[in-house]
């Protein structure tokens, strides 16, 4: 006595070209999720020179992560924020005696600073991350339901 199942080899086929599906669909979501994040972010930081803004950037998606980054050397002080320690102007002293006095460098670009400061952090990334979590979420859904019907 035996049993004969049919049509494995079909559903072996339907997993398979599924999971090549699947592969190609969760990559191109989280490019278009990387992308939307970026533009986010773009509009959340803070801008003086514009460089820490147009260094933000997204790595290619690859088994199932992408990464959004910013490269420039003072973006974690911005997102987190900073102590700033006293600092003084380059400058010379001029005159003798009572007539002494510190004159500073032209087109010196920092200022004197007696106490040390708190800078808080601007959290652009952080934001934008909470910002775009829901929407993620709902859109992720509707991707899974899609593959699956």
């Amino acid at each position: 006595m035996g049993v004969e199942i049919s049509g494995l080899d079909a559903f072996e086929k339907m997993l398979a070209d599924a999971e090549k599906r699947q592969r190609g669909a969760v990559n191109q979501f989280l490019a278009v999720e990387a992308e939307l994040l970026l533009g986010k972010v773009k509009n959340e930081t803070p801008t003086d020179t514009h460089e820490l803004k147009n260094n933000w950037a997204r790595s290619d998606p690859n088994g199932g992560m992408v990464v959004v980054y910013n490269n420039t050397d003072y973006a974690d002080h911005v997102e987190y924020g900073h102590q700033q320690k006293k600092r003084w102007v380059p400058g010379v002293w001029k005159g003798k005696g009572k007539d002494k006095k510190f004159v500073y460098i032209e087109g010196a670009k920092t200022g004197m600073m007696l106490q040390e400061k708190k800078i808080p952090g601007v959290k652009m990334l952080r934001r934008s991350v909470l910002e775009q979590k829901e929407d993620f979420r709902e859109r992720a859904q509707e991707i899974l339901k899609e593959m699956f019907r």
